[in-house]
């Protein structure tokens, strides 16, 4: 069943998985960011504190409850295959670590009426 590894060993995989929980992430929370670092930056040249009763930029992150809707549910998809992935891949390298030290791979692999007697 465990015959090669999803990620682990497999770069662009897991640079392509990576990059797209980023962007998935940069989309679900960007009207939060945008707002806070544009009312940071407005509170900073005006000397005013700033929101959401008198600035646009502090009503603006109450659209993340849209977009984290949009955007949330194949975030948390996309993470959940990813640490799946992951997952495999250490029962992949913890059955692959332990059939060399014990010497039996062979008993894995081939049926039981042609393995051979092997000392543990």
């Amino acid at each position: 069943m465990f015959t090669k590894t999803v990620f682990i060993g497999r770069k662009p995989r897991l640079l392509i998985f990576g990059i797209v929980l980023g962007v998935l992430a940069a989309l679900a929370l960007s009207p939060l960011l945008l707002g806070m670092v544009m009312m940071t930056i407005e509170e900073a040249t005006t000397g005013k504190n700033v929101g959401e009763h008198n600035s646009v930029w502090g009503v603006l992150p109450w659209l993340t409850m849209g977009t984290m809707v949009i955007f949330g549910g194949p975030l948390l998809i996309v993470l959940k295959l990813m640490l799946l992935g992951l997952f495999y891949d250490g029962i992949f390298i913890a059955l692959e670590r332990r059939g060399k030290r014990r010497g039996d791979i062979e008993a894995d692999v081939l049926p039981p009426d042609e393995r051979q007697d092997l000392e543990l």
